[in-house]
């Protein structure tokens, strides 16, 4: 079950973009839900599957968690920080950034 779960969210593909960064020289670079995870981000998918699991046990009578609802948590914890991204661009990250002596813009790639 956790394999599952990690291969989900580690993965690059269209399911798991998250954000594209246009740097003021003009590189784009593309993040994906895996460039986000922390152990907050876990703590929050375990919390989000324990809370789907507990509403299956009241619908149905199933008990315990299961791969669908962790896959449902990430999924959900993704949508949730998507909407966060779409606030407007921060027009300079210059000290976050070393790497990158430029001001960002941000745009969900979702």
């Amino acid at each position: 079950m956790i394999e599952g779960v990690v291969e989900f969210m580690y993965r690059r593909d269209d399911d798991t973009k998250f954000l594209e960064v246009t740097y003021q020289n003009g590189d784009k670079e593309l993040l994906y839900f895996r460039d986000f995870s922390s152990g907050a981000m876990i703590e929050n998918i375990v919390r989000r599957a324990k809370t789907f699991a507990i509403k299956r046990f009241l619908d149905t009578g199933e008990r315990g968690i299961r791969s669908d609802d962790l896959l449902a948590a990430v999924t959900a914890t993704s949508s949730k920080s998507t909407k966060i991204c779409q606030t407007p661009p921060t027009p300079t990250i210059g000290p976050r950034c070393p790497a990158r002596r430029a001001s960002a813009s941000f745009m969900c790639a979702r």
